[in-house]
């Protein structure tokens, strides 16, 4: 951030420019900001996506319930959802893994 000065004296007139350092207080404020936005758009995703697993569990349920054959490709859905469950808390904790090397590689700063 650079701040500018002017000034004038009688028919001159002065500029003068200094390089302001954001206070600490300033980027904590800001960083824990970043933070509990990233958090709650995190939370607001996992809640979506429980509840369209769920739905699409009745849907299943509903659909195996009404048939008067035998049993279809709809079961298989079920062990869908569970590998989706799976393969999404694989990344998730990949991506800590990765987060948590990346602060010990900045000698525990974030």
């Amino acid at each position: 951030m650079v701040r500018k000065t002017v000034m004038q004296r009688e028919t001159e007139v002065y500029v003068i420019e200094e390089k302001l350092t954001p206070r600490k207080e300033a980027i904590k404020r800001r960083v824990k900001l970043e933070k509990c936005i990233a958090a709650g758009i995190n939370w607001g995703a996992l809640i979506l996506t429980g509840a369209v697993l769920v739905k699409i569990g009745f849907m299943v349920f509903n659909t195996i319930d009404a048939r008067t054959g035998g049993l279809g490709g709809e079961v298989l859905v079920f062990p869908a959802l569970a590998l989706m469950f799976l393969w999404g808390r694989d990344v998730g904790l990949g991506e800590a893994e990765q987060a948590e090397r990346e602060i010990e590689d900045h000698g525990g700063e974030y």
